[in-house]
């Protein structure tokens, strides 16, 4: 008897060992996946106002420079291995479309000096600025890497929590240089 229930627990330890494995396959894949829901953009609350330094330049940088202007903010730290793997699109599309979209990065490393070997190794133009946590907790930022969309007004228009692409991002600023949608209802974050 005692090794028929020996055998039933060891046969059942396995099952669910495999069912273990199964499901941690099935999440880091989906972790992993490039592709975005098309989050519609809506009219959000405002942006509340970010501003910190620059980790490159030492300037001062606030989101409140960008009044006015379709705005991508995107949220990084130089560890984010997510951060790394969008790095060379933002830095494209800041490129191309900083004329009418402006980019504002806000470095969550908490280091001055990772967060400018990050800049220099992925050539970034765009300001950043060191995010005072403070700041960011009213945004209730819960991955990394997190991109926030903000229409000329201030009013945040969505957000992508994980990587983007330079595709998604192109899409979201023409959606931006077309403006908000008729209503104005705050739906918040």
């Amino acid at each position: 008897m005692t090794s028929f229930l020996s055998r039933h627990w060891k046969a059942l330890a396995s099952v669910a060992m495999v069912v273990v494995v199964a499901g941690l396959i099935v999440v880091g894949l989906a972790n992993r996946s490039t592709e975005f829901p098309e989050t519609e953009l809506t009219v959000r609350g405002p942006l509340p106002q970010l501003t910190g330094t620059d980790p490159k330049t030492g300037q001062t940088v606030s989101t409140a420079d960008f009044a006015g202007e379709p705005l991508v903010v995107n949220f990084w730290a130089s560890w984010c291995e997510g951060c790394r793997v969008e790095a060379d699109d933002i830095r494209r599309f800041a490129a191309d479309r900083g004329d009418d979209v402006q980019v504002v990065g806000v470095d969550l490393s908490g280091d001055d000096g990772a967060a400018r070997a990050f800049i220099d190794e992925f050539d970034w133009e765009h300001p950043s600025l060191t995010g005072d946590p403070r700041q960011v907790g009213r945004l209730s930022i819960t991955a990394m890497p997190t991109t926030v969309y903000v229409w000329p007004d201030g009013r945040i228009a969505g957000r992508d929590p994980g990587e983007v692409t330079y595709e998604r991002l192109q899409s979201v600023a023409n959606a931006l240089d077309a403006g908000p949608p008729g209503g104005s209802g705050d739906s918040g974050l």
